[in-house]
């Protein structure tokens, strides 16, 4: 078998979208000849945590962490937790811009020595082939980087965001993002092979100099998701919205929409369950009975409860107006075979990718009262027997064992 170094600053117990990826890939690489091993943070904690995420692991599997000192690891020493220090989206901004004037590439920049030094011990005692690493954080590639230089091993970079042209990004200065961009183009011309979850993230590393690249979305686990259930059968139109809510997800609109149509039409039987762990203010401005709060739930329950519902809403925010952007909740909606709800920005590669699955709506998060329609259009076919699942042909397209077979065609291709 031949072995890739995986480089990446989330690794479970920690729960994010990067984290996922990574271990599927790890879980579905063995089936193509390829080993794993792992080097991830130490000292890090971090609000998602999901212990079953591991369960997915080999049990064999080699796992390395270098000590990374960032906020999230001091401020429990100082017995203090995030929410406490950053209780809204402009306390974030500014923290972000305070350890962005000091820490580049990124707040994950002091993890670079350790980890550097620890990935060149593992290429030559694990024997490994190839050096892998995702962002965020831009640190992984940087250690990916000076590792592959130092060892001679060819290295691909995988892009879950976009960074320099990144509107999102916490620049303190316009120096700071010149010196971005600089940094990341030496970065993708240093690089064997670069990866993006979608076309626009791609586009924008060949513009800056990738030589070789490729688009690997995210996708959905089959094992977690071997088929399509039926629809439930309910009295209740039950709409599920799983994942995080951030300044980019920003599902108020849609919430807001909800609530007005419940005032409007009292009548209509629906129910909005919401699987995470919200902003207080949420629960607050939005209530039962009409919103169910649910709390963050781990991984391995979540096919079932995406299953107990009959549509699945994506948000994201009307300022992420943007080609590149996309939420990675969209492709488990995908292995339920629900309908899906998107009520993002036209032009974003979310958009793109719920209106090539068919049997789902799209409606701008601008549109108040087109999202009031487009629920009300949603409740008449259910009403009339008219909604339907996703297409099969369309679904399979997202498996992530057939997925995970790209990738090892491309550490294949790199190693020659």
């Amino acid at each position: 078998m031949k072995k890739v170094l995986m480089i990446l600053y989330y690794f479970p117990p920690i729960g994010l979208a990067g984290s996922v990826r990574v271990v599927k890939f790890i879980k579905y690489l063995r089936f193509y000849g390829w080993d794993s091993v792992v080097l991830t943070s130490r000292g890090v904690k971090h609000t998602f945590e999901d212990q079953g995420l591991a369960d997915d692991l080999p049990k064999n599997l080699k796992v390395f962490r270098a000590l990374s000192i960032e906020h999230d690891s001091i401020l429990p020493l100082l017995g203090l937790h995030r929410s406490t220090v950053v209780s809204n989206e402009e306390g974030r901004r500014k923290l972000a811009r305070l350890e962005n004037f000091f820490m580049i590439p990124d707040s994950k920049a002091l993890w670079f020595y350790p980890a550097v030094l620890k990935a060149i011990k593992i290429v030559k005692n694990e024997g490994i082939d190839v050096i892998f690493s995702t962002s965020p954080p831009l640190t992984a590639h940087m250690i990916a980087i000076a590792a592959g230089r130092l060892t001679g091993k060819p290295v691909v970079l995988d892009y879950r965001d976009a960074w320099y042209e990144n509107p999102f990004g916490i620049f303190p200065t316009t120096i700071h993002q010149k010196l971005l961009k600089g940094l990341e183009k030496l970065l993708v011309t240093r690089a064997d092979f670069i990866i993006g979850v979608n076309r626009a993230i791609v586009d924008g590393r060949r513009a800056i100099g990738a030589k070789r690249s490729a688009v690997i979305p995210h996708g959905f686990d089959p094992e977690e998701f071997p088929g399509v259930k039926d629809f439930p059968v309910s009295d209740k139109l039950i709409f599920a919205y799983a994942g995080s809510i951030t300044y980019i997800t920003n599902p108020e609109p849609l919430f807001e929409a909800f609530s007005t149509l419940a005032k409007e039409n009292s009548s209509l039987k629906i129910e909005v369950r919401v699987y995470s762990n919200p902003p207080e203010v949420y629960r607050k401005k939005f209530k039962a009975p009409l919103f169910r709060w649910e709390g963050f739930v781990p991984r391995k329950e979540i096919p079932e409860r995406l299953a107990s519902a009959h549509v699945l809403p994506a948000t994201i925010d009307k300022r992420a107006r943007y080609p590149y952007i996309s939420t990675s909740k969209i492709y488990d909606y995908i292995g339920a075979g629900r309908p899906i709800l998107g009520v993002v920005p036209r032009g974003t590669d979310a958009w793109r990718e719920i209106e090539g699955l068919g049997n789902s709506f799209l409606v701008e998060p601008d549109e108040p009262r087109e999202i009031v329609k487009k629920i009300l259009e949603i409740y008449r076919l259910w009403k009339s027997g008219g909604l339907k699942l996703l297409k099969e042909e369309k679904r399979k397209l997202f498996d992530r064992k057939r997925i995970t077979a790209q990738l090892a065609e491309i550490l294949n291709e790199v190693i020659g």
